[in-house]
């Protein structure tokens, strides 16, 4: 009995040292399904395999790389302390490896590297993947203050997979399963079993990197079959009725995200999900951007996935923004987009931007500008109109991180903007000028109010205020000379065909002390009217035929930042339209309102004077930017 015990311990003992020779791996390993023999050495999904140091500064994944060999895909995540990229003098040897856990997901197939205190990802410099290896694609994903960022490898197959840490490499194994394995085939007397998995599918990833989802959720994301659009996906279910009900738990308790289009769908093993090529057009459609007469309605779509800028003069079309994804990050950049006359639409610029505020073409078509609006300011760039190709930053050239309000001259030659780096001054850019380095020059740099600029027969028009006598508006020569004072006020639109100058002089709204009249000036008579809307209007804007002019009374309270406070002690909700659209008619006078906004981002359309192009920038859940066009009555 004796010799039994000491030959069950010796057992057991060689079966834990056995063990300890494995990769470190998570209790999840416990129980994961035995590797085929034509794949030994490697372990099924299931198994987890972990390992590194957390606390540790400086990391970078410096290389991505995938080789194939012999059936075999080796994928190869290279760390070295310090960053070049960054401005680090030096890289050197990692001390240890990040910490890490390595496992593979489920159908869509993913391998997943958890990475935790990695500072640098330098690894899209560097990035090489053979076209044969089982890698599709890699997105590395980051939810919002998390330490943890995960990288995750579409595969094109079923794999099975072997870690090792070497020096300052993780080196990863995939391995596709068999194809010549057996399949259990239906007989005569043995039902066929319904082998098809459901999943519940919604295009929330945006809010989940956000952290709007928790990540305790049962969803994890994956590529679709564009390779390109990321898309939140649960667990497999064995019935439609479990998915559907997961859905409808999802559904609940993100009632915001209700119509981000959950969906339970069925997948193959090496299937990727697809997203409807009309989503965005589906869900931009549906949303009700305006309320008319007290009814929420859904507008007239221009653009599913874009804001609109302008017209572009050289395909007889528009210009617009587009937003992109920054890779593992929630944060999104922008893209300029051309749609021509015939709806081909293509990306215009490489370059990516923070958020495009504005782009204007010279009046020639030579040239264009685009605004950028930035964390710490603002940039201008001038392009080729023709080629896009960049001719000069122009807020390194002189017009510093400080601009706004850019315009054109007549001819399409000179360019203007108030700018500055410490203050503002109106800033001039002559392209007639041979020298690159002799364009720019300062007009004016006295203090004055960045309350817009125009061109109006040959001078300059811009706003100055003082505490003694308030705003003016004042006109001055591009090529020098005294600044001459116009009229009273603190805001100016011209209207397109220089024929109207609409502006207001609002007064104080800090001390109540609010002007709500708004006047007109005939610039070939010097005849002034004026109209009162009964509020303060801040904005004015016209149509394409300068036929009316557009305001808004804005009516979101100050009193409460979540709500308005009753004398109850109660919070109202926000209305979800406080702006009002009105229009002023020139010729009749007539005062009419068009609509309620979510939003005061609009622009005339350069066309159809009777039509409005309203952008809506509050469709993050649905990774949609979206611009609708209103029909003035």
């Amino acid at each position: 009995m004796l010799k039994r015990h000491i030959a069950l311990i010796l057992c057991i003992c060689m079966a834990l040292l056995l063990t300890a020779c494995d990769p470190a791996e998570d209790p999840a390993d416990i129980g994961a399904s035995p590797t085929p023999n034509y794949a030994e050495g490697f372990s099924e999904a299931g198994a987890v395999f972990s390992g590194g140091v957390a606390e540790q500064e400086g990391v970078n994944l410096r290389e991505y790389s995938v080789e194939y060999a012999e059936d075999v895909s080796t994928v190869t995540l290279s760390f070295v302390q310090g960053s070049k990229v960054a401005g680090d003098a030096d890289e050197s040897e990692v001390a240890a490896l990040p910490q890490y856990r390595v496992y593979l997901t489920d159908a869509p197939t993913r391998l997943a590297v958890e990475l935790t205190g990695v500072t640098y990802w330098d690894y899209g410099y560097n990035t090489s993947t053979d076209a044969d290896s089982c890698v599709l694609q890699t997105f590395r994903s980051t939810v919002s203050d998390s330490a943890v960022s995960t990288l995750y490898m579409q595969l094109s197959a079923q794999c099975v997979f072997d870690v090792a840490a070497d020096g300052g490499n993780i080196v990863i194994r995939l391995l596709a399963k068999s194809l010549d394995a057996e399949v259990p085939v239906a007989t005569d007397s043995v039902e066929q079993l319904d082998t098809s998995r459901y999943y519940c599918m919604g295009n929330t990833y945006r809010s989940y990197l956000n952290g709007v989802i928790s990540s305790d959720e049962a969803l994890t994301p994956t590529l679709t079959n564009n390779l390109n659009t990321i898309v939140m996906i649960s667990e497999p279910f064995g019935t439609m009725a479990e998915a559907e009900a997961f859905r409808n738990e999802l559904m609940t308790r993100y009632d915001t995200l209700a119509n981000a289009y959950w969906e339970v769908i069925t997948l193959d093993d090496a299937e990727l999900p697809e997203l409807s090529s009309t989503y965005e057009f589906q869900v931009a459609a549906s949303y009700k951007a305006a309320r008319i007469e007290g009814i929420e309605v859904a507008l007239e779509l221009s653009l599913a996935n874009g804001v609109y800028m302008c017209v572009n003069p050289n395909n007889d079309g528009i210009v617009y923004a587009r937003f992109s994804d920054i890779e593992g990050s929630s944060q999104s950049a922008e893209e300029l987009w051309t749609k021509d006359a015939q709806g081909n639409e293509s990306r215009m610029l490489r370059q990516q931007f923070y958020s495009i505020e504005s782009v204007s073409y010279s009046p020639n078509g030579n040239y264009f500008i685009v605004l950028e609006r930035t964390l710490s300011g603002s940039a201008l760039y001038l392009y080729d109109g023709y080629t896009n190709e960049l001719i000069s930053d122009l807020s390194r050239a002189g017009f510093g991180n400080m601009v706004s309000s850019v315009i054109w001259d007549f001819f399409g030659t000179k360019l203007y903007a108030i700018g500055g780096s410490t203050e503002l001054g109106i800033h001039q850019y002559d392209l007639s000028v041979r020298a690159a380095l002799n364009r720019h020059s300062v007009v004016y740099q006295k203090s004055f109010d960045d309350s817009g600029l125009c061109y109006l027969d040959g001078e300059l028009l811009f706003v100055r205020s003082s505490q003694e006598e308030g705003a003016y508006i004042y006109s001055i020569m591009p090529d020098g000379g005294s600044q001459k004072r116009m009229l009273k006020g603190s805001s100016f639109a011209l209207s397109p065909d220089s024929r109207y100058l609409a502006y207001i002089d609002t007064g104080d709204y800090l001390y109540e002390d609010t002007n709500t009249t708004v006047y007109i000036m005939d610039t070939a008579t010097g005849d002034v009217t004026e109209f009162d809307p009964g509020f303060p209007v801040y904005s004015l804007a016209w149509t394409c035929d300068s036929s009316r002019l557009l305001y808004f009374e804005n009516r979101i309270s100050s009193d409460s930042e979540d709500g308005q406070d009753d004398p109850d002690g109660e919070t109202e909700a926000l209305d979800a339209y406080p702006y009002t659209l009105y229009s002023y008619t020139i010729a009749s006078r007539e005062i009419k309102r068009h609509a309620d906004l979510s939003t005061m981002y609009i622009t005339a359309s350069p066309t159809n004077p009777t039509a409005i192009y309203v952008m809506h920038y509050a469709l993050d859940e649905f990774d949609i930017n979206a611009t609708y066009i209103l029909n003035l009555r």
